[in-house]
């Protein structure tokens, strides 16, 4: 084939990526890609409805969910709580510690930040009953959006397909970044990921 320039262009070499030694037969090239959009088009019309209904953005309203998940566990547990370290949320987010701590203060009044007691050089997150109130709505939107897109129109044993296949790639891609965390062993439980300050802070 010949290019806009008169020079000789090429079809992409599709079998390079599929269908090879080692490679990606069709189906599951496009099982990646449509995880791939998939991972791409939610963040982004959540995005735009937490804004639009909000005023939050996505790695905002990430903050008030991991924190209010938090509060409710140290409820259940009959622990005073005391926040999530800053350190937590940035793993979390996917995101450097300097950046989930302007994350966390663009979220004044409704998240407030205080040392750490066991370690005075931690900074811990701890939502506000204003922030309490604020997640919780966005929870509620963020549950509605799901069910209506994802969980009333896919039979039950597909969306545990789901869960089983997400949540395995969630934990191998973590134990790159951390070996300590336990890895998922084939025809076997996943293990859930210990979002906890021992191992993401270190």
């Amino acid at each position: 084939m010949t290019g806009p320039s008169g020079a000789e262009e090429h079809e992409p070499a599709v079998h390079s990526l599929v269908d090879g030694p080692g490679q990606l037969s069709v189906e599951q090239w496009y099982a990646w890609r449509v995880l791939q959009q998939a991972s791409l088009l939610l963040p982004s019309r959540l995005g735009r409805l937490l804004r639009d209904r909000h005023g939050v953005i996505w790695s905002e309203y990430q903050v008030l969910t991991t924190l209010r998940r938090e509060r409710q566990a140290a409820h259940l547990d009959a622990k005073e709580y005391e926040g999530v370290r800053i350190g937590t949320l940035a793993g979390e987010l996917g995101v450097a510690h300097a950046s989930a701590k302007q994350i966390v203060a663009r979220l004044h009044p409704f998240v407030e930040l205080s040392n750490d007691r066991a370690d005075g050089r931690a900074v811990r997150a701890m939502l506000t009953e204003r922030g309490e109130e604020l997640a919780l709505a966005c929870d509620l939107d963020v549950a509605a959006f799901v069910r209506q897109r994802l969980v009333d129109i896919t039979p039950d044993a597909d969306l545990e397909a789901v869960r089983r296949v997400l949540a395995a790639l969630c934990v191998r891609l973590a134990v790159e970044v951390d070996p300590r965390l336990p890895s998922p062993r084939a025809g076997g439980e996943v293990p859930e990921l210990p979002y906890r300050e021992e191992v993401r802070d270190g």
